[in-house]
């Protein structure tokens, strides 16, 4: 095997020939490794785009959550402020009910204690208030079977 002699790519190379052998495998050694080092650096450039577009995308998506943030927090104080605001109403309601109860109980005679004409007035106004009760629960989907008035 001393003088063997074998192909590497289109040169003969004797295995005596040392110096020659060496050449040749170190020129093919740093071809390898200058493919692999223009490789890496292209793999490089493109994992640097990449996080160039990933930052591009991130910012993009910090200024679209920040914004949605900032609508968010102006309907809650919008919402605070149409509760707060239906909280008056419904304080006042509750005072004109309160006003009209009293007042009502106040100028009201019971049924048996006025007059025939009076009493039918009375009964006709009562269920007046009756129907438009009605209406209201069939309004709200409720349904209302009865209702019976003795005197």
């Amino acid at each position: 095997m001393l003088n063997a002699t074998f192909k590497d790519g289109f040169i003969m190379i004797r295995t005596t020939c040392d110096h020659m052998l060496e050449e040749t495998l170190r020129k093919k050694v740093s071809g390898l490794e200058l493919e692999s080092v223009e490789d890496l650096k292209s793999q490089v450039h493109e994992c640097k785009e990449g996080i160039k577009e990933w930052k591009k995308e991130d910012s993009a998506l910090s200024k679209a959550k920040e914004k949605l943030n900032e609508e968010m927090i102006e309907e809650i104080d919008h919402l605070d402020n149409e509760i707060d605001n239906l909280d008056l109403v419904n304080k006042e309601l509750s005072k004109y009910i309160n006003n009209l109860h009293n007042n009502s109980a106040q100028t009201a005679n019971k049924i048996d204690e006025v007059g025939k004409k009076q009493q039918g007035r009375k009964i006709r106004q009562l269920e007046n208030k009756a129907r438009y009760a009605l209406w209201y629960c069939k309004h709200f989907g409720l349904e209302l079977k009865e209702i019976k008035l003795k005197a």
